[in-house]
């Protein structure tokens, strides 16, 4: 009976451990499991952040792609106004003048208005800040008829148009002041003429081609 009761003794214990074994031995399993599932999560991180450096790189390509066709058809606009006609360069480069020689009146007023002894050194400063002013419009009309764009057209005539009374009233003061008139009177004729020529307009796009 002794040794019965040990030998089931014996296996009750072993029961026990045997559990006990069986238990810590699912313990590994778990842990493998929850290992793996944090290398998928990591490698999924990994390919979202791929999958986001990818997007980046195929935007920066179709922005280049952008700037390139951009560029191309600034070119190709460029090549289909052709050359500059004569009478363009003319009207570009005789409208500057005017601008430029504006221009020195006006500094050489707002200067004589600060360093002179004016009858008011207000009214000559403001003088010559006007004058400066009214050069910005024909020296910005000659830079867009040098690069033959659209709108330099009406602001160089405006240009012309002013000028003319201009040179009728120095022509009509006499002196010195005659010759500078009719030299004023000449260049605004040319650069009219110039700026209303067909082929200007047609440089410039506001007329009829002459290929349609």
């Amino acid at each position: 009976m002794s040794g019965t009761q040990g030998r089931g003794g014996r296996k009750q214990a072993a029961g026990p451990e045997r559990d006990k074994r069986a238990g810590t031995g699912r313990k590994p399993a778990a842990a493998k499991n929850t290992g793996a599932g944090e290398a998928a999560k990591e490698t999924g991180a990994a390919k979202a952040g791929k999958a986001s450096k990818a997007d980046q790189a195929g935007k920066a390509a179709e922005d280049a792609k952008a700037g390139k066709a951009a560029e191309d058809g600034a070119g190709k606009a460029a090549e289909e106004k052709g050359p500059r006609p004569p009478r363009v360069t003319v009207a570009a480069v005789l409208t500057a003048v005017e601008g430029i020689v504006i221009a020195a009146l006006g500094g050489y007023e707002l200067v004589l208005g600060i360093v002179g002894e004016p009858d008011s050194t207000r009214q000559a400063v403001f003088g010559g800040l006007t004058v400066l002013a009214l050069a910005v419009l024909p020296l910005a009309a000659a830079h867009g008829l040098w690069r033959q764009r659209r709108w330099s057209r009406g602001p160089s005539m405006i240009t012309q148009i002013l000028a003319l009374p201009v040179a009728f009233a120095m022509v009509s003061t006499g002196g010195t002041m005659l010759a500078l008139g009719l030299a004023l009177g000449a260049v605004a004729v040319g650069a009219l003429v110039c700026v209303l020529s067909p082929s200007t307009a047609e440089a410039l796009g506001v007329g009829p081609s002459r290929t349609a």
